[in-house]
Formats: C-alpha cells, structure tokens, sequence
C-alpha cells in the first residue's frame, strides 16, 4: 500500500479537526507513504508544538530496538493484534495518529507473475485518513542532544468486496467524522478497527509508473486501459 499526498480540499477537512492547516495545500501524487501526520499531542519536544508533524521515517520503530534499522519492518500494523503484539501495543494504548491522504495505490497480481497497479479513492474525494501510530525512539545511549527518531505506521485490516480482488489487504481508512474518536482513547480507537464501507469508495488500474518514487504528476492517477 502507497499512500498519494494530501490536496487543497483535505487541507480544510484537517482544520475542522485541530487548529492548523495543512502545509502548501499543492496536491502531490508521489506512490509512497508522505510522514505527515495529525497527532492529540505534538510528538516533538519543541518549544512551539504543533498537532502537525512531519515524521522522519513512515516505519514504526520499535523502542526495544537497538538499531533503527529496525523500524523498517513495521510500515504496517494489523488491526487484528495491533493492541496486544509488543512492537505496537504501547503506540496504540498512547500514541495514535492520522495520515492524511487522498487515495492510495495497490499492486493486483495476475496470472503469470505480472502485476497490476491500481489507485483506490473515495467517491467523490470524501477527506478521509489513515489510522496511524506513532512512535519516539534514540538509542540509551546517545548524547542528550541527540534528535529523536520519529515514526509512524499504517494499520491494515481484512479488505472491503472492492479492494478484495486487488490485494488481501487494505488500510483502515477513517472518514471525517471519526478522526476525533480516533485520537481519543484505545476504547474509542478499538470500534474503529474495521474497512471502510466499500460503497463509498472507487478503484481504476493505473500506469507502472507508480512503481517508482521518483515519478510525479497527476498522470500517476489517470486511468489505463
């Protein structure tokens, strides 16, 4: 799963919600994770927070970790074991997040070994977030000074009858209404755990170009053939 970029109209839906705006407001179409994300708190330990925070790696570290290079092996957490397994348990009790997004692109394997992608959207561009974790870690024994490595991840749960043919897999997606909730506690967090109605979403195949995160541009999105 790769998430596309926040537009213009995302950027009011975020300002119903906390007292900021959405950097830029330039819609962008890049086919990876943007680490922006909406926090309860601001996760930095600076002087003038921020309920926006752009977040150094889209990879959930783990604090039992010794190595960073750790985090890269929790893009995502399952929905289903998300308040019991180790690696997330402490985030999701404390830490939630939302990641902004507008849409995200999905790989569809075929027969033969080739794949399709595929961009999958709300109907008619209904703002809409990822629920996200986040989490702080620096190795013990680093110098005060030392910046924190800051991180997220993307839960995922069983896929909805649209997204059920493209991969076995999709993001919990949270509309509007719920992005309160979902910053709240892990019991208002927990009913939240579950795919977004599949009526109320769109799915087309799109370009390979998708494929690499050097590509840009609204043709990324267009549908093929």
């Amino acid at each position: 799963m790769r998430s596309v970029g926040s537009k213009r109209e995302l950027g009011a839906a975020v300002s119903n919600v906390v007292d900021c705006r959405l950097g830029g407001g330039s819609p962008t179409f890049v086919p990876a994770p943007v680490p922006l994300c909406i926090t309860p708190h601001a996760p930095s330990r600076r002087a003038d927070p921020s309920w926006v925070s752009k977040f150094t790696k889209a990879s959930l570290a783990d604090r039992r970790s010794k190595e960073d290079t750790g985090a890269a092996k929790c893009i995502n957490a399952k929905a289903e074991t998300v308040a019991t397994k180790p690696s997330f348990r402490a985030a999701f009790k404390s830490r939630p997040c939302l990641v902004p997004a507008d849409g995200f692109y999905e790989w569809q394997k075929l027969p033969g070994g080739e794949k399709q992608p595929w961009f999958i959207t709300t109907t008619f561009e209904e703002p809409f977030a990822f629920a996200g974790l986040w989490e702080r870690w620096r190795p013990k024994d680093a110098p005060s000074d030392t910046p924190d490595l800051e991180t997220f991840a993307i839960l995922t749960t069983e896929p909805n009858p649209l997204c059920a043919p493209i991969h076995n897999r999709m993001p919990v997606m949270l509309p509007q209404d719920d992005w309160p909730r979902w910053l709240a506690t892990p019991d208002d967090r927990k009913p939240l755990l579950r795919a977004f109605p599949a009526e109320r979403m769109e799915a087309w195949p799109v370009g390979k170009a998708v494929g690499n995160v050097r590509n840009e541009g609204a043709e990324l999105v267009s549908r093929v053939a």
